[in-house]
């Protein structure tokens, strides 16, 4: 379990840029650093962001999130430190999502020059799954759900974003994340999971699931996360991102 990453957010200084593999990072506050070879973000958007399991977040709607060939990124300057506010506390930050402006100013200052950033590389990734829920009459919220393996245990991070996660995005995503696998350690992967990761690249609908308010698609990602891991290791070695 060691070559598992602890978690997937960290509030770090804008700029430091140490511990490239498990932490993402920015040089501004606004945009991510990316690895060397790592292509400019493919697509991204706003949206309010959460986790379960073995790990407890949340980040505000209007946090970025951006998805690479390598992975799925967000960021965001607007949390707090402390107080009574919901969000981070795990990790001892608490989103700013209430407060008057005393408590916001505060906030600032607390905050100032980091920046609350997180990503799942795709080697991480256990399920992407759509969740269809019907919210008001004739109103359908999407939500993209991506089970991820740690060093701690599963995690499920939630998106939502009107505009951004829907059907259409969701089988892109699983796509991206099955090619990148396949990248990685094709030849190190059993036949099974190569002929299943080439399945979901190239478009596999996914598994219906549910019923009644709350239905979805859900594609289980094959190949052991360790061995995708250490290939991800591996390849940024040889280029020097460490």
């Amino acid at each position: 379990m060691d070559a598992l990453p602890a978690r997937t957010v960290h509030v770090r200084e804008i700029g430091d840029r140490s511990h490239r593999y498990e932490q993402a990072s920015s040089s501004d506050g606004l945009r991510l650093d990316l690895d060397p070879g790592e292509m400019e973000p493919i697509a991204g958007g706003r949206c309010s962001l959460s986790s379960s399991g073995a790990e407890r977040w949340s980040l505000p709607d209007g946090t970025l999130a951006l998805v690479t060939n390598r992975r799925l990124a967000w960021l965001t300057t607007s949390f707090d430190t402390g107080g009574g506010w919901a969000g981070v506390r795990a990790l001892g930050v608490v989103v700013a999502t209430t407060a008057n402006a005393v408590s916001r100013r505060q906030a600032a200052r607390r905050a100032a020059g980091r920046v609350a950033i997180g990503h799942v590389r795709h080697e991480w990734v256990a399920a992407v799954q759509l969740r269809r829920r019907k919210a008001l009459i004739g109103v359908v919220d999407s939500y993209l759900d991506i089970e991820v393996v740690t060093a701690a245990g599963r995690v499920s991070v939630e998106l939502w974003g009107k505009g951004l996660i829907d059907e259409r995005f969701a089988r892109w995503f699983a796509q991206v994340v099955a090619h990148e696998r396949l990248v990685l350690a094709d030849a190190l992967l059993p036949q099974g999971d190569r002929t299943e990761l080439r399945e979901i690249a190239a478009g596999a609908p996914g598994v219906a699931w549910g019923s009644g308010s709350t239905t979805g698609l859900r594609w289980t990602m094959p190949g052991d996360a360790c061995v995708l891991v250490e290939a991800a290791r591996g390849r940024d070695r040889d280029s020097g991102a460490g």
